[in-house]
């Protein structure tokens, strides 16, 4: 399963890695193939919300410095996990994700490509206003802030269903909420590739849709933000790539 082959590579990479897997529908056929650095559970069902809320909890975190959520379908084994926790750590960003590859369907957001601008203007990082569901990066300070004063005020019927919303919501709460940072929320020169595998079958074209960004919008006006303007990069936090 390539999943488990990427989830044991990085470990490879990093010894003091920790994974956490989880299945939406409670399926535990991977559960036995865990590497060494993995745990899987079953003990929470629905979509990727409410795992975040019950199974990554503040008492569960360990001494866990960073927080990186990734969908089942990214190509692990190639992607420069040092390297992007380096520039989260080089920018003081609150909240990083890496740019999006793929041989078929990336990403919806365009700005969040591995795009051609990005390579010329030679930035290892860009301001971003969005961070995706997808592969998000967080602090550990970020995510007990996102965890606390976002995950927990939702209703848990709708985060069991849907996910739209969030990622247009997060980023302007760590702007405000989490400390000085230099950059809220940034996109890495940091690759990763989507397999686009519909893992999550249409979970996405739920009709139940909409019903979190209403919700989102009402209890967080000031940080739910849905217009286009925010769905593009505001140029580089830090210096310059290093060519090897």
């Amino acid at each position: 399963m390539r999943l488990i082959s990427g989830v044991e590579k990085q470990c490879h990479r990093i010894p003091h890695l920790r994974f956490l897997m989880s299945s939406y529908d409670g399926d535990t056929s991977c559960a036995l193939k865990m590497p060494s650095c993995a745990t899987f559970t079953d003990e929470v069902l629905g979509h990727k919300p409410m795992h975040w809320l019950k199974l990554l909890t503040p008492s569960k975190l360990g001494d866990a410095q960073y927080v990186w959520l990734f969908d089942a379908d990214l190509a692990l084994e190639a992607f420069e996990l040092e390297r992007a926790l380096a520039i989260m750590t080089k920018t003081n960003a609150a909240l990083g994700q890496p740019c999006i590859t793929a041989s078929k369907r990336s990403t919806d957001y365009a700005f969040l490509r591995c795009a051609k601008p990005m390579s010329e203007m030679m930035c290892e990082a860009m301001h971003i206003k969005q961070v995706e569901v997808m592969t998000p990066i967080f602090t550990r300070a970020a995510w007990l802030h996102v965890h606390r004063h976002l995950l927990t005020m939702l209703p848990e019927n709708y985060i069991s269903m849907v996910d739209h919303g969030i990622d247009m919501t997060w980023c302007r709460m760590l702007e405000l909420g989490a400390g000085k940072r230099t950059a809220p929320c940034i996109l890495m020169n940091v690759s990763i590739e989507h397999l686009d595998s519909r893992s999550m079958g249409n979970w996405h074209e739920a009709p139940e849709k909409f019903l979190l960004l209403d919700e989102l919008q009402k209890r967080f006006p000031n940080y739910t933000r849905t217009s286009p303007s925010t769905r593009e990069r505001k140029g580089c936090v830090i210096g310059t790539v290093r060519k090897h």
